[in-house]
């Protein structure tokens, strides 16, 4: 049940630095030291809420303290006073869990964003990664029927090789029968 500092950095998000010793402003803010001390050295204004001059408290707020003084600060009290006392501190108790869901909902929201950011990128991606290897198939299906195509043509540039290599041998075979014969017409 730790409290932490709500000054807002120059990001905007909160300190959220656990406080033992801190600033308590009247409008139930809380301030660590450090942030306090530099605050309020030069403004009078609270520097979560900005809502005009503020009254300050430091205090104690570490665990030790806060069982020490609660004991003995109610002693002596009316009931009316401890009532009123109960419930300045419940309220304070409870704008400052209000302040820190608020934040974790805000930083929620800040993730959630970013999650959806990052999804939509990498779907993105995705798509374009997907019509990258299709184009690629698509490309290597006409580089295969383009190989197949030059395949079927060598192979009949091959047979029709072979054929006219057969013609030649015949056509040389039925040249050298006739020169035999022509040769064994003449006269020697």
């Amino acid at each position: 049940l730790a409290f932490h500092c709500n000054f807002a950095a120059k990001d905007g998000e909160p300190c959220c630095r656990p406080i033992k010793e801190g600033w308590v402003t009247a409008c139930s803010h809380l301030l660590c030291d450090e942030h306090g001390r530099e605050w309020f050295q030069s403004h009078e204004d609270c520097p979560v809420c900005r809502a005009g001059r503020v009254r300050v408290l430091r205090m104690d707020l570490s665990q030790a303290s806060v069982k020490r003084r609660g004991r003995l600060q109610l002693v002596g009290m009316a009931p009316p006073e401890i009532l009123e006392a109960a419930e300045r501190a419940l309220s304070f108790w409870v704008d400052q869990k209000v302040f820190e869901f608020q934040r974790r909902g805000r930083r929620q929201g800040q993730l959630q964003g970013r999650q959806r950011s990052v999804e939509e990128l990498i779907k993105r991606k995705l798509r374009e990664a997907e019509e990258a290897c299709n184009a690629l198939e698509a490309e290597q299906r006409a580089l295969q029927q383009r190989i197949d195509e030059r395949e079927r043509d060598n192979s009949r540039a091959g047979e029709e090789l072979r054929r006219l290599r057969r013609d030649l041998a015949v056509a040389e075979e039925q040249y050298a029968g006739l020169q035999r014969s022509v040769a064994g017409e003449r006269p020697q």
